[in-house]
């Protein structure tokens, strides 16, 4: 399994990155798979014959055998149907919510945490970076605030075991702000920690971290 990653983005961005989110799977069940780095300070994320893998020129992509997926978590769960792992029986009730949780993360809970990282980070001399900083840091509490009561004393979103949901979850949770940021949601501090560390998101984060520099 080839895992598509990328490097040569601004060193604030490093960890971040969402192809940790496959190589975190993959850690996670041991599975062998190769990742192949794409300079995106070059454009190697745009080139014909990478578009052909991603049309949107985007990371991460994934190529296993005669499967080609591109979307963090498109490729999640092909890796937990493929190894039978972090989901439940697909068709089960079980099955359906890991995938609700995932879909949460990446739809509902990142966006807001995603533009107020860029916002902050790369906008700051933008004449409407106030206005829309102080939006998105109302949808950030509003989803922070839902997250505290949903996760309540849960050591994982659906069941008891790590799940695709998690990967998402956690990952998003970790996406452009300090892990130590939620001194105002213990939920989701202790949440987060049970995840960030694990000996594979460890790994993974190094991964992400080292670039075409990994062992």
């Amino acid at each position: 399994m080839f895992i598509y990653g990328a490097y040569g983005g601004p060193e604030i961005i490093k960890g971040l990155v969402r192809d940790i989110r496959p190589v975190w799977a993959l850690e996670e069940i041991g599975a062998p798979y190769e990742q192949i780095w794409l300079n995106t300070s070059e454009g190697e994320q745009r080139t014909d014959a990478y578009r052909t893998i991603n049309p949107f020129g985007k990371v991460p992509a994934m190529v296993d055998g005669d499967v080609t997926l591109f979307e963090s978590g498109a490729i999640c769960s092909y890796i937990a149907n493929k190894y039978g792992q972090f989901a439940p029986s697909i068709g089960s009730k079980e099955y359906f919510e890991v995938q609700q949780w995932a879909w949460a993360a990446s739809d509902t809970v990142m966006p807001p945490l995603f533009d107020t990282f860029i916002w902050t980070n790369f906008r700051g001399d933008h004449p409407a970076s106030e206005a829309v900083l102080e939006t998105t840091r109302e949808a950030v509490t509003a989803r922070l605030d839902v997250m505290e009561k949903v996760l309540g004393d849960r050591e994982f979103l659906v069941g008891n075991e790590i799940t695709i949901a998690d990967i998402m979850m956690g990952s998003v949770l970790r996406n452009g702000l300090n892990p130590n940021a939620y001194e105002a949601y213990p939920n989701i501090q202790r949440y987060g920690h049970t995840l960030w560390d694990r000996p594979a998101f460890k790994r993974a984060y190094e991964v992400n971290l080292a670039g075409p520099a990994t062992p």
